[in-house]
């Protein structure tokens, strides 16, 4: 049975030393992944459209990555930002190789199963964040989502972020 299908990936370089993430203050070069997001037909449709969108971010709870991330994902969510639930699986479970596969695990679930894994230990966001984050009383959309992004950013800088939607 397909759970998923991977409708298209992107891939970019962020100025960053080779063992540390971007800083705040480092362009988030995200031009690339929109373009290619956009051939994809994801961030074109209008703002009231009703698709659902979960974005499982590489956020893991220290403010500089989460900051980074969060003006990443706002460019490249563009007009679907208010209809995405943003969460990190990575503050719950640290920092190792496989936490973009578990994160594109989690993605692929929450397409198949209408729920979203909610963000470990956040009391309260960022005031500079615009996102939607999945907090401990968030509920899912009703319908689930439709769509699932994964956004990695590892250290040195390099970028993948992959586009989930239902067979």
């Amino acid at each position: 049975r397909v759970l998923a299908e991977l409708a298209g990936y992107a891939t970019e370089s962020l100025a960053a030393s080779p063992h540390d993430w971007p800083t705040e203050g480092a362009a988030i070069g995200a031009d690339g992944t929109i373009r290619a997001l956009a051939a994809l037909g994801f961030g074109t449709r209008s703002a009231t459209d009703d698709t659902k969108i979960l974005a499982v971010s590489c956020a893991n709870s220290t403010r500089a990555l989460d900051r980074v991330e969060a003006r990443r994902l706002t460019a490249i969510l563009g007009k679907a930002a208010p209809r995405t639930l943003v969460t990190s699986l990575k503050g719950a479970i640290g920092e190792f190789g496989a936490a973009g596969a578990l994160g594109a695990a989690a993605a692929v679930l929450a397409l198949v199963h209408g729920d979203v894994p909610r963000l470990g230990a956040l009391g309260a966001s960022d005031p500079a964040c615009t996102l939607t984050l999945a907090g401990p009383g968030t509920v899912a959309p009703r319908g689930g989502f439709s769509e699932a992004l994964v956004a990695a950013t590892p250290r040195g800088g390099g970028t993948v972020t992959l586009l989930f939607r239902r067979p």
